[in-house]
């Protein structure tokens, strides 16, 4: 993030925690309930970065309009306390350590965990050498972002469930990224939540939906998190829904390595997960679907064959004879004059 050395590099006022208990416009407010320290949230959504260096002060901005309120936090230890609100926090670079309620948690680079509301936790600043980035949000705003526009019966839903889910029955929820590339997209959307945040144009509170909304299906999608098994072999059957959409929409030029860079895993991955759904490896599964597909225009069309086998990737005539006439038992030509036969045409 660009952002990060000139926001963390401007000018800072220190104080101590208490002091910082007692002043109400920062866009949260601290209370006392049955001897627990709770951190409220006065709005939807608030954001801000902090900048771990171990025995240093902690660098706070916290955007709560155009201009950050930066400050430095000079206590030695930050205090043990619970929110009234979810936290979903992105280690951008370093390592953070955390007692979640009583586990210590060590957070790396680019890994996101979600902490429940109402749940103990304590960040270890003597032992935190981090930037990370907050994104504070009472528990119905997330709800209503969460299960807003969910697929019906798609993947995309299904794992927006199984997060709902797994939210609910947690403290928290950690995220670990399963590929690198995912990386730049998760810091990008951050980037354009803080921008609408600061800017706060007309419609700002919409637009931040809609890339909270992208920054959870890249979670779900790209990150790993914990899945019953149950879960993970529903997870398969959707997954290999979308896998076939996907071959059926692009049979033409279609490539493994497209399905790695769609949905992110491994070439052996798509050939055991189509092997377990069809009997198939990859190649034969899409033989099958672009001969389905040529039988169907050799029937339905009075298209010329040539024009067919190009239509459905084939460009050697041979081959597409081949494993046309392996499949069907006659070759396209002999296929078309049988129909035309049996139509009596």
């Amino acid at each position: 993030m660009t952002i990060l050395s000139e926001e963390t590099g401007s000018r800072r006022s220190v104080y101590s925690y208490q002091y910082l208990r007692n002043n109400n416009q920062m866009g949260y407010h601290t209370e006392d309930r049955n001897g627990s320290l709770y951190h409220c949230l006065n709005q939807d959504i608030m954001v801000s970065i902090l900048q771990y260096q171990r025995e240093k002060n902690v660098k706070i901005s916290m955007f709560l309009n155009d201009i950050p309120f930066n400050h430095e936090i000079s206590d030695l230890e930050m205090p043990r306390h619970r929110n009234d609100f979810i936290e979903l926090t992105y280690v951008i670079q370093g390592t953070i350590s955390v007692i979640v309620d009583q586990e210590l948690m060590t957070f790396t680079e680019n890994e996101l965990y979600l902490i429940n509301p109402n749940v103990p936790f304590q960040e270890k600043k003597n032992i935190s050498d981090a930037v990370v980035f907050n994104i504070s949000l009472r528990s119905s705003f997330f709800n209503e972002i969460l299960l807003s526009n969910i697929p019906e019966d798609s993947l995309q839903g299904f794992l927006r469930k199984c997060l709902m889910n797994e939210k609910n029955s947690a403290k928290m929820l950690r995220f670990t990224p399963s590929i690198h590339s995912v990386q730049k997209k998760i810091s990008d959307v951050y980037s354009l939540i803080l921008t609408e945040y600061k800017t706060r144009a007309t419609g700002y509170m919409l637009i931040i939906q809609g890339y909270f909304t992208r920054l959870l299906d890249y979670l779900v999608s790209n990150y790993q998190f914990s899945f019953s098994e149950d879960v993970k072999n529903k997870y398969k059957e959707y997954m290999f829904q979308e896998v076939k959409n996907y071959l059926y929409t692009h049979y033409q030029v279609v490539q493994l390595q497209d399905l790695e860079d769609t949905f992110h895993y491994s070439g052996n991955y798509f050939n055991r997960l189509i092997q377990t759904f069809t009997g198939k490896s990859y190649s034969s599964y899409l033989i099958h679907i672009r001969l389905k597909i040529a039988r169907d225009m050799l029937e339905y069309s009075t298209k010329k064959i040539d024009d067919i086998m190009e239509q459905v990737g084939y460009h050697n005539k041979g081959f597409f004879y081949k494993v046309f006439t392996e499949k069907y038992g006659k070759t396209p030509a002999a296929y078309r004059r049988e129909l035309k036969k049996q139509d009596g045409r």
